[in-house]
């Protein structure tokens, strides 16, 4: 297990997390977008990444996946939920 105990540590291997990105020729085509995270976040996400040796992109999709999907299924419960609060 690696212990990191810098900051400097997880820019460092945050940065790692970026070349594996860069180098792995993935066998699935992906449609990454931009998005703007927290900084400290960022780091953490990108050093987990580097670890298990995935893209950033690939780990927060994984990770954001069951979180996501769960949410947006429970819209319409939180709409009829909304709806009878409404006409109360």
């Amino acid at each position: 297990m690696v212990e990191i105990t810098t900051t400097t540590e997880v820019e460092t291997l945050s940065v790692g997390a970026i070349a594996v990105a860069k180098k792995k020729d993935s066998a699935q085509p992906r449609d990454d977008v931009a998005v703007k995270i927290d900084r400290a976040l960022w780091r953490l996400a990108g050093a987990v990444a580097a670890f298990r040796g995935l893209s950033l992109a690939e780990y927060l999709s994984a990770a954001l996946k069951p979180i996501v999907t769960r949410e947006f299924d429970d819209l319409p419960k939180e709409r009829k939920a909304e709806g009878e609060t409404k006409t109360r």
